[in-house]
């Protein structure tokens, strides 16, 4: 993965945003080589372990996860938790994971099939 992606996907992320009160700003990226966690399926034991323990800020924070999204669920790009699921006793399951081809330097043919999608067509420019 390119690490400059992420500094094109916050300014995608403002420009999109722009006017709602929102505001995203990158203050930490970290590599985390863990194949478990890496090949975990959506809402796995892996996946709550990953989280668990990498998740940093609170609720105003954005915690961003590249995974592989393991065998169950091969065309899975990404996932969420939403506000209103938000409760303390889970709030390290917060935050959003994407799977690693669907980022700057990953597979082009998953990139170029969420094009021309309504609302996912910026998403698509933001991951090229």
């Amino acid at each position: 993965m390119e690490w400059n992606w992420w500094n094109v996907a916050i300014s995608k992320l403002n420009a999109s945003f722009m006017g709602s009160g929102f505001t995203f700003t990158l203050s930490l990226k970290r590599k985390w080589v863990q194949a478990a966690w890496f090949n975990g399926n959506k809402n796995s034991v892996e996946e709550k372990a990953m989280k668990k323990y990498l998740r940093l800020g609170d609720v105003k924070t954005l915690n961003i996860y590249t995974t592989n999204f393991g065998e169950l669920n091969p065309k899975l790009l990404g996932h969420g938790t939403f506000p209103w699921n938000y409760n303390a006793q889970t709030a390290y399951l917060d935050g959003i994971v994407v799977k690693y081809v669907a980022v700057s330097g990953g597979c082009k043919s998953i990139r170029s099939s969420i094009k021309n999608r309504g609302r996912q067509a910026e998403t698509g420019e933001l991951i090229q």
